[in-house]
């Protein structure tokens, strides 16, 4: 059966709500935002029982794939909601009284695609964000649509597209690692949190179930519908639609899905000014990569390397109080958002720093670009970063940060200006990070590296094939490491191979790293266990699962294998077994290998686990067939980790 594309955008004018006048265009006008409001969905033509997945009265929310990084999902329970509103050109999406956001809802154009990712992320820009605006007729978009889509999809819960293009002649189930997912033509309907009264705006509408579009017959898609509405304090009534067709045009991207077939991808460097490394580097030339004369910088670090090593006072030597402003040294593990916004409240009040200096790992390094994200938000002016790591998580290796909210969750911030400008690999300051916690955060590394082989956005050229030498050198190095951590030559080199697992991600990568993340995620700081160990837990099984569920994983994941001293078969599947085997194999050699039970957690968190990291699939909910795999999938998965 087939059904025909219909309806497009709309703005319904609301009795009593003062909205600013239209705007002509959107480069010369702006406009009052208007009233604060959830985004939910509706299939118009009824429940669809034939995928036994409901897409009706889902809300709209940012699902976390990484520091700052979101895409659109859709949830059934409403307290995962995120509150809109218009700014100017932009649909921004905010969530608990702005803790996190306010972030754009943008689209990707994606080419080879028929469809397109919806996201809700702070590292959304105009360059690739179409953008929502007003004109004469309503809300509109910059640049043509085909409509919403909802769609069970990879992060194990139903998400957000955009139709780009005629979905017909096959095209008609959307794909990802050569499965079908039914995705359901949707529209969307805004709920305002102030006046608690439902406002429809009919945005491309249309249930899709089936295999195929049919094209219109004038060959142009249709746009958008002027309507007008009459609303009573718990309903809408009286809505005129009508309908003009458009002309097909696409918005101009710099974002797209990377294929090795074909050969196709985007790389957008990072903000990297310089990389220094070697011995002494921090004593030679850190006061060099202050700003001006002037500069101030404040230090950010943990109380382990504040109290217990004698870095941080050399660092405040080197500074002096010229250049010192300050030390903040609370920051835990995992970044708990009461440290961090103590550490904020303490920069925003001193005009005179222009420099954050982290020192240490992962949550040190990702609490100071959430400072740098905050300060800017509230005085718009950014901090010069400069990072000193200690460890191999890689922290320093994006645009992004992640923070532990007070119930455990782990969420963040993402931005390009907060990639440190300057990095300093200092043997003589890895030396003193505890030897088991440095061969830890090396596995942290190697997972970054691992997932980067089937992310559906890193590029073969530079990520993944530096990614790939990045796994051969910590194979090689890390036990190397184990047997003589003070090397000082072989501390540098696990420093640069953690930098190359991560920091050719660039700025085009969009989305999270992978099931093995979103696992360490679930696990870490709810639990209290270091993301280095997470991956130790997960990387290894999840190469393995990752390999069955589609013939390009298998052959991204069989690759790593010469690289660790493997020899390809031919049989794809086998060869990332293997390369499976291999990293559980390192993990034990390394002296890592642990359980869930050993870190305090008990099977009955199995549910929860799982919820978490496939973004609320549970047994006891009403799930579809794909879903059902999923959980199916990860569900066998954790089983292992006890």
């Amino acid at each position: 059966m087939f059904f025909i594309t219909v309806l497009a955008t709309a703005l319904l004018s609301i009795a009593g709500l003062v909205i600013a006048s239209p705007l002509d265009t959107r480069q010369t006008a702006t406009i009052t935002p208007p009233a604060q409001y959830y985004l939910r969905t509706k299939v118009v033509n009824g429940a669809h029982k034939d995928t036994g997945s409901n897409k009706t009265n889902l809300y709209v929310y940012s699902y976390h794939t990484g520091a700052g990084l979101g895409d659109a999902a859709l949830s059934s329970n409403s307290s995962r909601a995120w509150i809109g509103y218009l700014n100017g050109t932009q649909q921004l999406m905010t969530y608990a009284g702005n803790k996190v956001g306010p972030w754009p809802l943008s689209v990707f154009d994606v080419p080879y695609q028929e469809w397109n990712q919806v996201t809700i992320s702070v590292a959304s820009t105009p360059d690739y964000n179409p953008g929502f605006f007003f004109n004469s007729s309503g809300l509109q978009y910059n640049g043509s649509t085909g409509g919403w889509l909802a769609c069970d999809w990879w992060h194990g819960v139903p998400q957000l597209f955009q139709v780009n293009g005629y979905l017909n002649n096959g095209f008609g189930l959307l794909k990802y690692n050569a499965k079908d997912r039914i995705a359901f033509r949707v529209e969307i309907i805004k709920l305002f949190v102030e006046d608690d009264i439902f406002l429809s705006i009919f945005c491309l509408l249309q249930v899709f179930a089936q295999r195929h579009w049919t094209r219109p017959s004038d060959d142009l898609m249709l746009r958008a519908l002027q309507t007008k509405a009459h609303l009573s304090s718990a309903r809408t009534t009286g809505i005129n639609i009508t309908n003009f067709a458009i002309r097909q045009t696409r918005a101009k991207s710099s974002k797209m899905d990377s294929s090795l077939h074909p050969l196709t991808g985007l790389y957008k460097p990072n903000n990297l000014k310089a990389l220094y490394y070697g011995p002494n580097v921090v004593k030679d030339h850190l006061l060099s990569a202050l700003p001006t004369e002037t500069s101030k910088a404040f230090i950010i670090t943990g109380s382990s390397l504040a109290t217990k090593t004698p870095l941080i006072k050399t660092i405040e030597e080197l500074l002096t109080s010229k250049h010192h402003a300050g030390t903040f040294s609370n920051i835990k593990q995992h970044a708990p958002v009461a440290q961090l916004d103590e550490a904020t409240e303490i920069v925003k009040k001193d005009d005179t720093i222009d420099t954050i200096i982290s020192v240490g790992g992962g949550s040190p390094i990702d609490s100071a670009k959430a400072i740098t994200y905050r300060v800017n938000e509230a005085a718009g002016k950014w901090l010069l970063h400069i990072t000193i790591p200690t460890t191999l998580s890689a922290a320093e290796c994006t645009a992004g940060a992640g923070f532990t909210q007070s119930d455990g969750v782990k969420t963040g911030i993402a931005h390009p200006n907060v990639y440190p400008q300057y990095i300093f690999y200092d043997p003589k300051f890895g030396a003193y990070t505890p030897p088991h916690l440095f061969l830890s955060t090396g596995f942290r590394a190697l997972d970054h590296a691992v997932e980067a082989q089937y992310h559906p956005t890193t590029t073969w050229i530079p990520c993944r094939l530096v990614a790939l030498n990045a796994i051969s050198e910590l194979f090689k190095l890390l036990p190397k490491y184990k047997a003589n951590p003070k090397d000082e030559d072989t501390i540098t080199g696990l420093f640069l191979a953690a930098y190359a697992t991560l920091a050719y991600f660039g700025l085009n990568v969009k989305g999270g790293l992978g099931l093995s993340h979103q696992l360490g995620y679930a696990l870490g700081s709810p639990y209290g266990i270091p993301h280095g160990i997470t991956s130790c837990l997960t990387l290894g099984h999840v190469a393995k699962l990752k390999a069955r569920q589609s013939s390009d994983n298998a052959e991204n994941v069989a690759a790593i294998l010469p690289y660790i001293g493997g020899k390809r078969s031919g049989d794809d599947v086998a060869d990332a077994d293997a390369v499976g085997d291999k990293i559980l194999g390192l993990v034990e050699e390394l002296g890592l290998k642990t359980t869930l039970t050993e870190k305090g957690v008990g099977k009955d968190q199995l549910d929860v686990i799982c919820a978490r990291a496939t973004g609320g699939l549970t047994p006891q909910k009403e799930n579809s067939q794909q879903e059902e795999e999923t959980l199916k999938a990860v569900r066998g998965l954790v089983e292992k980790l006890w």
